[in-house]
């Protein structure tokens, strides 16, 4: 019996070493893996997460343009649009091009907007000599952000199905913008 209490203080010291060694500090930092400031030593998140798509975000004062003169409604040569998060944030590389006319779902990859959306059954109403159009759009391009600049150059298909008999419009449109 003795020596049991010869060692309860040697095993209190165990004890507290144990723990105190063992009981580190949580390692705040981001710990998202998609994100550009990922730590992987983090134990807990401290909110400082940053992703390629946050450069993006914000509202632009700019110009879209179309060639073909049958798209000459979608010209505005002071067009102000946004690029915003998603509805459903869980992907960090997916961002909106919301643009007067149309959200386009679209993909960061580095400085690269990526846009590559249908949408069915737009209406767009107003468009000079034919009142309210109905029609699927298809948009595919890319724009190139430098700085609080985006430009680049998006393949828009417009197939008009209502009023009927109108053709499929196909052009080659530029979108520029600034940053507010």
């Amino acid at each position: 019996m003795e020596n049991i209490k010869r060692l309860w203080p040697l095993l209190a010291v165990i004890v507290f070493v144990i723990c105190f060694t063992s009981c580190d500090d949580p390692v705040p930092g981001c710990t998202d893996e998609q994100s550009i400031n990922f730590n992987a030593d983090a134990t807990e998140d401290d909110g400082s997460c940053m992703f390629e798509r946050d450069a993006f975000l914000g509202q632009y004062l700019g110009e879209f343009s179309c060639g073909n003169p049958l798209l000459g409604f979608l010209n505005n040569d002071s067009l102000t649009f946004e690029i915003k998060e998603p509805v459903d944030d869980s992907d960090k590389s997916i961002a909106i091009l919301a643009l007067s006319f149309v959200d386009l779902a679209s993909t960061i990859n580095g400085n690269e907007l990526i846009l590559s959306d249908t949408i069915r059954g737009l209406v767009i109403p107003d468009v000079e000599l034919l009142g309210t159009i109905t029609a699927d759009v298809i948009g595919n391009g890319v724009a190139i952000l430098e700085g609080d600049s985006i430009s680049g150059n998006i393949d828009l298909e417009l197939d008009i199905t209502s009023p009927p008999g109108l053709p499929t419009i196909i052009d080659n449109c530029t979108l520029t913008g600034v940053r507010n």
